[in-house]
Parts: C-alpha cells; sequence; structure tokens
C-alpha cells in the first residue's frame, strides 16, 4: 500500500513539472524585438497580451491585444488578433481562414496543414524538452513546406511560448523578434536573455554609458518626477545642451550649461503626463540618454 501511494506520489510530482495544455490564458503577455519602421538603426519592442476569452468555430478562443513601442514612432496599437484552441492545436483566424499554427502533440516525422489556402505545411525536423522556471516545454523544430514567398514562419515551436520569433507568421519579410519576456500565472516571468529588459529600446541601446568611451555616469533623480528633474554627472564640457524627448522622439525642452558640473536642476512644469528621456552629449559629443516619467 505505501509503495502505491509513493508512486502516485511521484506521478503526481512528475505531472505537475508538465506544461498545462491550456496555450495564452488571459493575462499571458509576451514581448518581442523589433525594428522601428522608416528609422534605421532605431527598435523598439512589440507586445502580445491576451485580454479575454472568445468563442469561434465552435473553439475556444482568446483575444489578443497588439501594440509596439519605438522611439521614433512611439506608441502604436495594432489591433486585435484571434487565437483558438482545439486539444492539442493552436489556430490563428486569419482573412476568413484558421490557420493551424501548432500541433504540440506531433513527433518527429509529423506533420500539418498551416494553411489551405496557400498550401502550407509544417514538418517536424526534430522535438525535445525546455525546462523554464522548473516547468518542462515541450519543443518542436520545425520546417516550412510550399509556396512561402513572403510568410516567415519555421524554427523553434515551444509549448507556451509559441514560436521564438514571434507569436504568428510574419509576412512581408516584416521581421520581428526573436522573443525576449514571457509571463502568464502558471509559468510566472521568463526573460530569454535576448535583450537587457522586456522593454529595451534603442535610446537605451545606443546611448547606454557603458558605450560611451570615456563618459561618466549620468543619475537622475527622481525618476517619478512631478515638477522638477535633477541630474548629476561629474564631468560636462564647457557648453553642454541638455534635451528633454517624449516618446516620439521630439525634443520638447532644451537647456544649455555653461562649465558646470555636479547635481543641476530641469523644470518640468507644463510638460503633460507620459515617458520622456534625458538626453546630453559627453565630451567627446557621444549622447547619453536616462528615461523618466512625468506623474502627478
Amino acid at each position: 500500500m505505501r509503495l502505491l501511494f509513493a508512486a502516485f506520489l511521484c506521478c503526481l510530482f512528475g505531472m505537475s513539472m508538465k506544461a498545462q495544455d491550456d496555450f495564452a490564458p488571459v493575462g499571458a503577455v509576451w514581448h518581442y524585438h523589433q525594428n522601428a519602421e522608416n528609422a534605421e538603426g532605431s527598435f523598439g519592442y512589440l507586445k502580445a497580451t491576451v485580454v479575454a476569452d472568445s468563442m469561434a468555430n465552435n473553439l475556444d478562443c482568446k483575444l489578443i491585444e497588439l501594440e509596439r513601442f519605438d522611439p521614433f514612432n512611439g506608441f502604436v496599437e495594432l489591433g486585435t488578433e484571434l487565437l483558438c484552441m482545439d486539444s492539442s492545436k493552436v489556430y490563428w483566424q486569419v482573412g476568413g481562414e484558421l490557420w493551424c499554427l501548432y500541433d504540440f502533440a506531433a513527433e518527429t516525422g509529423d506533420s500539418w496543414v498551416l494553411s489551405d489556402s496557400k498550401s502550407l505545411v509544417m514538418q517536424v525536423d526534430s522535438t525535445g524538452y525546455q525546462v523554464v522556471n522548473n516547468i518542462e516545454l515541450k519543443v518542436l523544430f520545425t520546417s516550412m513546406d510550399g509556396e512561402a514567398e513572403g510568410i516567415s514562419f519555421s524554427g523553434q515551436f515551444a509549448e507556451k511560448l509559441g514560436w521564438n520569433q514571434f507569436l504568428f507568421p510574419v509576412f512581408d519579410e516584416q521581421w520581428l523578434g526573436p522573443l525576449r519576456c514571457y509571463q502568464d500565472d502558471q509559468i510566472g516571468f521568463y526573460n530569454t536573455g535576448a535583450a537587457p529588459s522586456c522593454e529595451y529600446d534603442s535610446f537605451e541601446g545606443v546611448t547606454s554609458n557603458a558605450q560611451v568611451e570615456g563618459a561618466k555616469s549620468l543619475q537622475i533623480f527622481p525618476t517619478l518626477a512631478s515638477d522638477r528633474l535633477h541630474f548629476t554627472i561629474p564631468e560636462l564640457s564647457e557648453q553642454t545642451i541638455v534635451q528633454v524627448l517624449d516618446v516620439n522622439g521630439r525634443v520638447v525642452r532644451t537647456k544649455q550649461f555653461l562649465d558646470q558640473s555636479g547635481r543641476q536642476t530641469l523644470t518640468l512644469r507644463g510638460l503633460p503626463m507620459g515617458s520622456y528621456f534625458l538626453r546630453l552629449f559627453g565630451p567627446d559629443g557621444e549622447p547619453i540618454v536616462e528615461k523618466f516619467i512625468v506623474q502627478r
């Protein structure tokens, strides 16, 4: 009897370490890298959030909101998409057709039809497992067969996470990815390591203090500011221009400092609440940028 009970506990414990079948639960969030449109060298992120349960074609579905951000274009709402589930399969409703994006019951050598209208088939080249926060996720390594000109959707598919480049196929070579972060109530928070943070952007990447040779650390406080923003930099040139930029990259405030160092102050009166960037140029002409938020 004790042996049977012990076996039951082992089985139960093993099951707890497997991913549940629920793909895209309400509240799940993905962050992906994305390059800015019409702004070479500028990048930000695309965020996908499951906001509600739904029904379509007699299937349980999830409504997903998409938005992107980059310093050049600011925040852009991209609308909603619908993902539907049927056992181990995940479908995407697009253009009046259901595309079968994932089949996590598939094994090496199996295949499934991605799109009937475009005659696209997914082939499973091999399978494996990935452990995320002590939860074991099945991984499919896939390739796509068919006339797929302008469509990208192959590589690594993981339970819960989906494709490691984007949740959906990418059209017209508008390349996204890789996946930066994922979060839901079962797995918790997972950072893939593809970026320093989920919402990392080119303002931070291009102007990181560590990348500015010879630059001194720029410190700002408070990062949640109301009427004044203080900043400290040990070394300023004889003439230093300090700028405040909004999320669209527009300069909304400028102040000139002459032969000064140490703690400085900028007034923020008149600026609407929201996210901003403080930018100044070091002795070698390289920009140094830090982010702050105006909140009242």
